[in-house]
């Protein structure tokens, strides 16, 4: 295989600060950017999490763009529909999912 796994995955968000939040707080990954993708142009925010060694969220947040807004149902949502990270180990994703179904885990 030529390949050694996910590199990033590019989405859409009206909060990113919130997004930061919850993987911060669930998964402790890491903030590595958060500016204007073009400097001196505000409308267009990306931020960059790292969820693990060789794999990132690339999270673009853009002025007057609705499409984050927009709820459907699973399979519902156009070409991606979802993806799941790999859990370091089985004690990392219990801890995961105690966060995720703790009072309030979203």
């Amino acid at each position: 295989m030529l390949t050694s796994g996910l590199n990033h995955v590019a989405t859409l968000t009206n909060d990113a600060r919130r997004l930061h939040a919850f993987y911060e707080e669930v998964f402790e990954a890491e903030v590595i950017r958060d500016a204007p993708e073009l400097d001196g142009e505000d409308s267009v925010r990306l931020s960059i999490i790292k969820i693990g060694p060789c794999s990132e969220l690339n999270v673009f947040q853009i002025e007057g763009n609705t499409e984050a807004d927009r709820q459907v149902p699973m399979f519902g949502r156009g070409r991606l529909d979802h993806f799941a990270l790999q859990a370091a180990s089985l004690d990392s994703f219990e801890t995961i999912r105690e966060r995720l179904m703790a009072p309030g885990g979203e």
